[in-house]
């Protein structure tokens, strides 16, 4: 188990990462805590496209401990959707939040993220 966190002026983030064993692709679950916003979505940006740069191809995201989430932060998903994409890999969000699913409609990020309940 490895854990990264972030402070911004606005709150903080917390991404714990774990591996999930698919014997088709390298993928890793990330559960995220605390605050996506403007304040934190650039560092956990660089964090998590390193994790691509180093080869995963898929992505689990847990969002159901996050606080908070601005248009930063659904940007921020949207490109890490785009970025597993063009490597032929995919990004799938875990959250069993009602305001969750009730923001990504809105949005219409429904239509192009993979979201199930956590």
């Amino acid at each position: 188990m490895n854990e990264i966190a972030f402070s911004g002026s606005e709150g903080e983030l917390s991404i714990e990462v774990l591996a999930l064993h698919d014997s088709s692709e390298r993928s890793r679950l990330l559960r995220m805590r605390g605050t996506l916003d403007m304040s934190t979505a650039d560092k956990a940006a660089d964090f998590i496209f390193s994790l691509i740069g180093d080869g995963e191809t898929g992505l689990v995201i847990d969002i159901d401990g996050l606080l908070f989430i601005d248009s930063s932060g659904l940007s921020l998903l949207a490109g890490i959707h785009n970025k597993l994409r063009l490597g032929e890999g995919g990004l799938h969000l875990l959250s069993s939040n009602p305001w969750f699913a009730k923001l990504f409609s809105t949005t219409g990020l429904d239509r192009s993220l993979s979201i199930g309940e956590a």
